[in-house]
């Protein structure tokens, strides 16, 4: 069996009580389902007293339907659903299970009256009207046999939707994510099989730049490039709320909310591991504070296990190569090949994602790295 991961100095592992987590391609599996191999291993470092936040990009529901829903089916969630919180559109929304299992949500305070949020000045139809819009588009039903097939796309959870190839917006390869509700996410257009094309998108964020620009909107929002989508994300106080502001939260909310401040924040911050598979999620690893709480800080970054490939790592030179240092543990990216006896066909199983983190779980449970603070 190949070796999925490596450790280039075990003298930097410690012990753990708190988890961040990113969910794309960290914790799913290849068709996007979470490893349900990986959701056990999560529950198990519940019951050892373990917290866990799952910090993503994406929508509340989406969370809800592919995390969440995957994981209540367990016998002891209803015993760790304290230690488990969920930040959707990277910490603007925080979702909580209640004791009957009923999903709770709530907006950050600095988002509740955001203008990107509330749509002020339409500034969210504006953006909406460069790509695909599915509230405009015919939902997709399979063709009659005989007839041409229609011009099809599909969305980031898999909805099919017909358009019109002589009357395509100006953003043509994306579209709308309608359930953002403080991001604005314009999704590159899927395949049936759920794939995007890679392609220069620098043509399509300029125009989406000078859309922000030309509603004066430039001080309230950035633009944030990502492998499969381009977000649109909210600036308060000249800071973009990205993973960086993500982090910072999920370890004040551990030391205010589920410590009550009887442990030091300091402790928190050497007490948490970050789990990534992309170049934006070594954000993680500077946590961003307000200015009050940053004066509290004498440790100013976080370890993180990355289990993505070589090439989703910034070369040097580029951006955020310096929090490369933050990485302790990687993917090797060998992987194995597989066998599939009744496709008669030979795979590669790559060593990556929930994979390669199940692998890493099991080595530092047996060794003793996770415990209460």
């Amino acid at each position: 069996m190949a070796n999925l991961y490596k450790i280039d100095d075990f003298a930097r592992l410690h012990h753990w009580s708190h988890i961040i987590w990113d969910i794309d391609g960290t914790i799913t599996e290849v068709d996007g389902e979470m490893s349900q191999e990986v959701a056990a291993k999560i529950i198990n470092l519940g019951m050892l007293g373990v917290y866990q936040t799952f910090i993503t990009g994406r929508d509340a529901k989406w969370i809800e339907n592919k995390v969440i829903a995957k994981m209540v089916s367990f016998p002891n969630f209803p015993l760790v659903r304290d230690r488990l919180i969920f930040f959707a559109e990277v910490g603007c929304l925080m979702l909580g299970i209640d004791a009957n299992g009923k999903v709770m949500k709530t907006v950050d305070p600095q988002i509740e009256e955001h203008p990107l949020k509330i749509n002020k000045n339409g500034i969210r139809d504006e953006l909406r009207k460069l790509v695909h819009d599915p509230a405009k588009l015919a939902k997709f039903k399979p063709h009659t046999p005989g007839e041409p097939p229609p011009n099809v796309i599909y969305d980031a959870d898999g909805k099919g939707y017909e358009f019109d190839p002589k009357n395509m917006p100006s953003c043509y390869p994306y579209v709308w994510s309608i359930p953002k509700e403080c991001f604005a996410t314009l999704e590159k257009v899927r395949t049936k099989d759920g794939c995007v094309k890679a392609f220069d998108q620098t043509p399509y964020a300029e125009r989406v730049s000078r859309t922000i620009k030309k509603k004066r909107f430039d001080k309230e929002a950035d633009i944030e490039v990502l492998s499969t989508a381009i977000n649109i994300v909210p600036r308060v106080n000249g800071r973009n709320l990205g993973k960086s502001w993500a982090a910072g939260k999920a370890l004040y909310n551990i030391w205010e909310n589920k410590s009550g401040k009887a442990v030091d924040l300091n402790q928190i911050i050497s007490g948490t591991v970050a789990f990534g598979d992309s170049i934006a999620d070594l954000d993680f690893t500077k946590p961003m504070f307000p200015a009050n709480i940053s004066r509290q800080v004498s440790q100013d970054s976080l370890e993180i296990i990355f289990v993505g490939g070589s090439h989703d790592l910034p070369k040097k030179g580029e951006s955020r190569h310096e929090l490369c240092k933050n990485i302790i543990i990687h993917a090797t990216g060998q992987g194995d090949l597989a066998f599939n006896w009744q496709e008669d066909v030979i795979h590669l199983q790559p060593a990556k994602g929930g994979r390669v983190v199940s692998e890493v779980l099991d080595f530092l449970k047996h060794w003793d790295y996770f415990r209460r603070f």
